[in-house]
């Protein structure tokens, strides 16, 4: 909620449903848990697994975010990732 009420980000910005490559999912449409399109373990097609659609969705908003000199974090991993957590 934070990243939509203090950052003024758009629902659409993780929220998606793609169709003929474009995201056609809007603000009042159905939010599905993103584990029942991504896979844990492993991508399928265009879809890629759950944790590599958080790096490139999370990461590369962050470090586009910080080259525009706004604090977003991108390399402190463990601001997401706990010391010494299991890797999955």
């Amino acid at each position: 909620l934070r990243h939509g009420t203090q950052s003024k980000i758009a629902w659409n910005a993780c929220h998606h449903e793609y169709e003929n490559e474009k995201n056609i999912w809007e603000k009042g449409d159905a939010v599905l848990a993103c584990n029942e399109c991504h896979d844990m373990l492993a991508s399928e097609g265009d879809v890629p697994k759950l944790k590599l659609a958080y790096h490139r969705n999370c990461q590369n908003c962050h470090k586009a975010l910080a080259r525009q000199g706004k604090n977003a974090p991108y390399n402190r991993c463990n601001a997401c990732h706990a010391k010494n957590q299991p890797k999955k």
